[in-house]
């Protein structure tokens, strides 16, 4: 009996413990103006180029950040946008490299969009 208590509540434990960890908070106004300074610095000046990972998770958090700090929406709009054309830039390159883009200029033409 006290086996089956003990088992039980280490089981509670730990699955309490793991799902209180997946929870992910809101940023705050200043954590969203850090971030965007430090992305903006990367994404301009480090010629490291992020990741599309990376670079779509500064995205979902700049989405976040718009309703956070309203007093700075624009810049996170803007800089949501910057990354948008980044990527477009790296698709079109993926497109040429592998000779793709003739095929999507063709089927484009045809209406399939």
């Amino acid at each position: 009996m006290r086996t089956s208590i003990l088992l039980t509540a280490l089981v509670l434990l730990f699955s309490v413990s793991s799902s209180t960890q997946e929870v992910e908070h809101a940023p705050t106004a200043a954590q969203c103006q850090a971030d965007e300074r430090v992305w903006s610095k990367q994404f301009y000046e480090s010629p490291a180029v992020p990741t599309l990972k990376t670079l779509r998770a500064w995205q979902n958090e700049l989405h976040i950040c718009r309703t956070v700090d309203a007093g700075h929406r624009n810049s996170y709009h803007e800089f949501f946008v910057e990354i948008m054309a980044g990527e477009d830039g790296r698709a079109m390159n993926f497109l040429i490299r592998h000779d793709l883009d003739s095929k999507f200029m063709e089927e484009d033409a045809a209406g399939q969009r």
